[in-house]
């Protein structure tokens, strides 16, 4: 009898134990869990190379992320009362969680307001696109966090605050946005956006491509099946993200200098030149070219494709012989 009242804490702390881990490695994303020491090493390689820059997106693999093993929101950072009495404001609907400062002005107020609307309204277009889109059920419980920053210096604190390596502020002097994420055992995390005030200036409506750009990213790297072998070109994820962040086709004409810069520089079997300038422009103009020429369909099976397959390979895969496309390319954007 002795023996069994020592041995039932024993089992009840083994089953604890059994379903902790379980819950670690439920990645809710309907595919088998996602164990840290089986992601291939050319995909950890791929990932971590996802960092900082001018792209705007922040990306790492950790093996032991932080924060509780039910996400939701409890670990955002302006999520709780400010030490120094700022007053942090929040819009909060089903699937995004908004913080922007409420005690400076009300223009802030209102800017969160639109800038949450803008999100909710990406959201069905995200799913057309995507296949889905990731919102708590499908994210261990945790809404997309996005933060408003109203000055240059809290742009830097933010993402400082939020980076698991506590990133330089010269890493990202010239970013518009910045997507912060980690994958690891639990999955794919975004730990928030953060977008500059410089967004928010009167007359422009500069906050809304680039709410649309991040949950773009963020709808794709979700999608990504990272135990396979997998990488992607800068050109096809960040083309993907900037043909998406647009309302309307670009009214800038591609001129021969463009042109002259797709026939001699771009394959799309490789990763484009430039693409601080030229290269993006290019991506973005191919996305729109190829929703154009073979619908938003074809353009849809392409994108989700891409979710198990490396670029290199992505249009061999979908029956495409990327020189003939490259071809149709140039000839949709010079005429």
């Amino acid at each position: 009898m002795s023996y069994m009242k020592k041995l039932i804490p024993i089992l009840i702390a083994f089953v604890i134990t059994g379903l902790l881990i379980a819950k670690l490695y439920d990645t809710g994303i309907n595919r088998p869990s996602l164990v840290y020491k089986h992601i291939p090493q050319e995909t950890v390689n791929w990932v971590n190379s996802l960092h900082g820059g001018s792209q705007g997106g922040s990306m790492g693999i950790n093996a032991q992320p932080t924060g509780p093993f039910k996400w939701k929101n409890t670990d955002d950072y302006l999520g709780k009362p400010s030490a120094k009495g700022k007053k942090w404001g929040k819009y909060e609907t089903d699937s995004i969680v908004l913080y922007f400062r409420q005690d400076k002005d009300a223009v802030w107020k209102t800017n969160g307001m639109s800038a949450g609307r803008c999100a909710e309204e990406a959201v069905p277009e995200l799913k057309r696109l995507f296949g889905k889109y990731y919102g708590p059920a499908s994210m261990n419980g945790r809404k997309l966090p996005i933060y408003l920053a109203d000055s240059t210096s809290s742009y830097h604190k933010i993402i400082r605050k939020l980076s698991a390596d506590h990133a330089s502020i010269s890493d990202y002097d010239n970013t518009d946005a910045l997507m912060l994420m980690e994958v690891g055992p639990l999955g794919l995390q975004v730990r928030g956006i953060v977008l500059h005030p410089d967004c928010f200036k009167r007359g422009t409506t500069k906050y809304k491509q680039m709410i649309r750009k991040e949950m773009a990213r963020y709808c794709f790297y979700a999608s990504l099946d990272y135990s396979l072998q997998i990488h992607h070109f800068q050109w096809f994820t960040e083309g993907l993200a900037e043909y998406f962040s647009q309302y309307c086709p670009m009214l800038e004409k591609v001129d021969s200098d463009m042109a002259l810069f797709i026939s001699d520089k771009c394959v799309l079997t490789h990763e484009f030149p430039e693409l601080e300038d030229r290269g993006l422009r290019s991506a973005d103009s191919f996305f729109r070219f190829y929703a154009d020429k073979h619908g938003d369909a074809a353009l849809t099976e392409l994108v989700q494709s891409a979710y198990v397959t490396c670029s290199d390979s992505l249009f061999l895969k979908n029956g495409l012989d990327a020189e003939m496309l490259k071809q149709e390319w140039l000839m949709a954007v010079t005429n």
